[in-house]
């Protein structure tokens, strides 16, 4: 297919892409390095890894198991792991330097301004905690909606918006009683 334009027009995905391109990326990675254990028993997990990602783009991290994805993803989101060492020449996220963040202002910063969604979505949430407990409990927590209702009314929201069939009800079953698609929605929804 072949796109038809007058003269000096561009595609538009093309404009955006240069002015995207232009802009600071939304997430800056340079040198990211993350090991675990100490001294001769040290393992590298993560090798001097960079990237950037702008704002509106996909990015994906393909690897072998044990090739250091998901010690990535969660070093993005302040959570490399127990025991971790994290080093990184620039870890930034709209243009805030995260390698200075401590534990009290990563909590404020995770679910607030930066989300990490788990393949496996029925081992990210409680089992024993309806999902809509789940997702209003990061509502409660960044204070988005004040009041209980306010909350409930949100989470029945989230879940409409990403698409769960009956959310009002969604909202009061627990994650086993879901579609393992509804899951990984709910959890979009929480993030």
């Amino acid at each position: 297919m072949t796109d038809t334009l007058e003269h000096g027009a561009r595609p538009a995905q093309a404009v955006d892409a240069r002015a995207n391109a232009a802009a600071p990326p939304l997430l800056d990675v340079a040198n990211l390095q993350v090991s675990f254990g100490r001294g001769a028993h040290q393992v590298a997990a993560v090798k001097g890894l960079s990237f950037s990602l702008h704002q509106g783009r996909c990015l994906a991290i393909v690897g072998e198991s044990g090739s250091g994805k998901s010690v990535t993803a969660r070093s993005l989101v302040g959570l490399p792991g127990t025991g971790a060492t994290l080093h990184a020449d620039r870890l930034a996220f709209d243009g805030r330097d995260l390698t200075r963040l401590s534990h009290r202002a990563w909590r404020a910063f995770r679910g607030k301004e930066i989300g990490f969604v788990l393949q496996d979505a029925l081992v990210s949430l409680d089992p024993l905690r309806p999902v809509g407990a789940e997702i209003a409990e990061g509502l409660r927590l960044h204070g988005a909606a004040r009041s209980r209702e306010e909350r409930e009314q949100r989470v029945v929201d989230l879940l409409r918006l990403v698409g769960v069939p009956e959310p009002e009800l969604k909202a009061r079953q627990l994650p086993q009683q879901l579609s393992g698609g509804q899951r990984q929605r709910a959890l979009i929804a929480a993030a």
